[in-house]
């Protein structure tokens, strides 16, 4: 693994490290998809049903 890391596909795919940001960013992403999502669908449940 570490020397699949070394690589620039590894470092990509895998990453270098560990960092408190990236949850902070992947839970803020999760929030806005989740939304996002229920928004659209419930626009488009009320187009459908009128």
């Amino acid at each position: 693994m570490i020397e699949l890391r070394k690589t620039l596909f590894g470092r990509y795919v895998l990453g270098q490290g560990f960092l408190w940001s990236d949850i902070l960013a992947y839970t803020l992403g999760i929030i806005i998809a989740f939304c996002s999502e229920r928004i659209i669908l419930k626009h488009f449940s009320n187009q459908v049903s009128v």
